[in-house]
C-alpha cells in the first residue's frame, strides 16, 4: 500500500502489519478507518491511524480473496469475495457474516452503492451465474438484474449523480463494453458508440458527470464520455500503458488517477528532465474523506504508469496527462525511459 498526502506528488509505502502485498481493493469510512481487501490468504485489513499500521480483520470472513469492498452511509462494510460471494460487517470489520441469500454469482468483482442505499454487485459468470445483482435491504437478499442484456463478466460498476448505473463488462466482440441503466437496474442498454474495446476493468465518474472507462488487453487504454455514455473518445495522450485497471477521482479538483496493470511509474518534470521510478502493479486507487490519495497493488513486471489528469477544459482535445512525482527535486531519467511531454 502506498499513501500520498499531496495529490500524488509524493508517495510513501505504508505496509506495517500487512501480511500480503496483493492488495486488490480498499475503501474508507466516515471515521477515517481504511479497509483493504487482499488475496493469497490475506482477507481484509484495517488501519485506524491513517495507514501507519494495519491489522487483520477476518473474524467470520471465510474467504480470503476480497476483490471488492465498499461502505454505505450507515458504515456497513460489504466485501465481495472471489468464489464465496458477499460478506457484511456492521462493526467496523470486527466480525463478518455471509449474505448470499439469492446471490448465485459468487465470484464478485465490483460493488457500487447508490444514494438510496441500494447495493449492486458485479460478478464473473461461473456455472451460469454472473453479471449484476441488486440488494435493496442492506444485503439481506439479492436479485439478479441482467434481464438477458448482460451475459458476460461485470468487472466495474459506477453510479452518477442522477442514479444512472454503468456496468463495465469484460468480453471480446460485441458482447462486452459498457451497459447503462436509467431505472435502477430494471433494464440495461449497451452504450458503446466509439468504444472500440469490450474488455473493461475500471469505471469512474467525475463531479461534472464525465465518465472514464479503463480497458485492458486490447491496446486502447482509456476512454472518456461527456454525454452520459452516448459516445466515447480515447483519452490516452501521455499514458504509457494501455492496461488501465483502476481509476480514482479527486472530487476537490477533478484530477483523475489511473492505475495500470503492470508497473506504475511516478514522474515529475523539472525544466526538461523527468524522473521515472518503476514500482508495482496497481489494482485499486481512491481518496478518503480527508482527500488523501491511496494507491494499492501487487508485484508487476512491465512498464506502466500512475498518472494524474488535470481539468484543462473540454475544448482542448484530447486531454493531457501529467506525471506525478517528488516535487521536482530530481533531474534525471531512470533507465533512459522518457515520460510523456518531454
Amino acid at each position: 500500500m502506498f499513501r500520498s498526502t499531496d495529490n500524488g506528488d509524493n508517495w510513501t509505502q505504508v505496509n506495517d502489519g500487512l501480511t500480503t502485498s496483493f492488495v486488490l481493493s480498499f475503501t474508507t469510512n466516515t471515521s477515517g478507518d481504511i479497509f483493504a481487501g487482499t488475496y493469497f490468504g490475506g482477507g481484509v485489513f484495517r488501519s485506524s491511524d491513517n495507514g501507519d499500521t494495519w491489522s487483520e480483520k477476518n473474524d467470520g470472513l471465510i474467504a480470503t480473496e476480497v476483490r471488492a469492498i465498499a461502505i454505505n452511509a450507515s458504515n456497513n462494510i460489504f466485501a465481495g469475495t472471489y468464489g464465496i460471494g458477499m460478506f457484511r460487517s456492521s462493526d467496523s470489520g470486527q466480525s463478518w457474516e455471509k449474505i448470499n441469500n439469492g446471490l448465485l454469482a459468487l465470484y464478485v468483482r465490483s460493488i457500487a452503492i447508490n444514494a438510496d442505499g441500494d447495493i449492486f454487485a458485479g460478478a464473473d459468470f461461473v456455472g451460469g451465474a454472473g453479471g449484476v445483482y441488486r440488494s435493496t435491504d442492506n444485503g439481506e437478499s439479492w436479485v439478479e438484474i441482467n434481464h438477458g442484456d448482460i451475459t458476460v463478466d461485470v468487472r466495474a460498476l459506477a453510479i452518477n449523480a442522477s442514479g444512472h448505473i454503468f456496468a463495465g463488462t469484460y468480453a471480446g466482440g460485441t458482447l462486452g463494453g459498457v451497459f447503462r441503466s436509467t431505472d435502477n437496474g430494471d433494464s440495461w442498454t449497451p452504450v458503446n458508440n466509439g468504444l472500440g474495446c469490450g474488455t473493461l476493468r475500471s469505471l469512474a465518474i467525475n463531479p461534472g458527470g464525465d465518465i472514464f472507462a479503463g480497458t485492458t488487453g486490447c491496446g486502447d487504454g482509456l476512454y472518456r464520455s461527456t454525454d452520459n455514455g452516448d459516445s466515447w473518445t480515447l483519452a490516452n495522450t501521455g499514458l504509457t500503458s494501455t492496461d488501465v485497471v483502476a481509476l480514482a477521482i479527486n472530487s476537490a479538483n477533478g484530477h483523475i488517477f489511473a492505475g495500470t496493470n503492470r508497473y506504475w511509474r511516478i514522474c515529475v518534470r523539472r525544466h526538461r528532465w523527468w524522473r521515472s521510478i518503476p514500482q508495482r502493479t496497481i489494482d485499486d486507487a481512491g481518496r478518503d474523506h480527508a482527500q488523501r490519495l491511496w494507491l494499492s497493488g501487487a508485484w508487476g513486471s512491465h512498464g506502466g504508469s500512475l498518472l494524474d489528469w488535470g481539468d484543462f477544459g473540454r475544448d482542448r482535445h484530447p486531454p493531457r496527462w501529467r506525471c506525478q512525482g517528488d516535487g521536482g527535486k530530481h533531474r534525471f531519467l531512470h533507465r533512459s525511459h522518457r515520460c510523456p511531454g518531454r
